[in-house]
């Protein structure tokens, strides 16, 4: 966990592993307030949820993401490497 909840929070699609995954913001149990990114979480999840998340010190799954609304799909971890590894060369756009 390195600032990949923020990072996340901002982006269209989030795709995750189901329990592999681990999610949360690692500043927060040092004492520091997530400051940066902390919009697009609000924008993503909603303020009570972003509030649980910056105000406590909660690791959470890909499911748990989930249910808050951070991701979109949930995926086993072996279907997720899979895709993830598949070879995307086809750049074209769909008509």
């Amino acid at each position: 966990m390195s600032g990949g909840l923020t990072l996340a929070a901002a982006r269209d699609i989030v795709l995750t592993a189901a329990s592999s995954a681990k999610w949360g913001l690692p500043e927060v149990p040092i004492g520091l307030f997530p400051a940066w990114g902390i919009g697009s979480v609000v924008r993503r999840v909603g303020v009570t949820s972003a509030r649980r998340l910056a105000f406590g010190t909660d690791t959470l799954d890909g499911r748990e993401v989930h249910a808050l609304g951070l991701a979109d799909e949930v995926e086993a971890r072996a279907t997720f490497q899979s895709f993830s590894t598949t070879d995307r060369t086809d750049h074209s756009v769909a008509e």
